[in-house]
């Protein structure tokens, strides 16, 4: 069985997404941040009319925040009725990778920031951290209309 991933960049560190919950890929673009809202909430954008929230990644992740600037880009995410944007440093792009060789992380389920993974991807030779869809949510993903 084929998986279907979306690789992207914070600073030098490559993760992964399911391609499934990809709804769209778009360049950054400037907004004042949320004044009094989680660090890792950085803002909100409209897709197709919605108010989405939009998550720091790095933040989310542990990696410290991001200032963006226009190479930023901006993921999309849909699972099920909810949305949320996902601010990375670049999308690197969409490859299929076989099942077997994404390894489940060990105290992956631990508390901290450790539950955003979900796994490891061997993707050419390169070991690239798998995003769990759902760590991705949380309190903020808005509900589709």
């Amino acid at each position: 069985m084929m998986c279907d991933l979306v690789v992207f960049m914070i600073g030098e560190r490559e993760f992964c997404i399911s391609g499934q919950v990809v709804h769209e890929i778009r360049d950054w673009a400037p907004a004042p941040p949320l004044p009094h809202s989680p660090r890792h909430l950085h803002n909100v954008i409209t897709v197709g009319g919605m108010t989405v929230p939009l998550m720091d990644m790095s933040d989310s992740l542990g990696l410290g925040q991001t200032d963006p600037v226009k190479r930023h880009a901006v993921i999309v995410v849909v699972n099920g009725s909810r949305r949320a944007a996902l601010l990375v440093d670049s999308v690197s792009g969409r490859v299929s990778v076989r099942a077997d060789r994404i390894q489940q992380v060990a105290g992956a389920s631990d508390n901290g920031k450790s539950r955003a993974i979900s796994g490891i991807a061997n993707i050419e030779d390169r070991m690239v951290c798998v995003v769990k869809p759902d760590a991705m949510f949380g309190a903020y993903g808005s509900e589709a209309a």
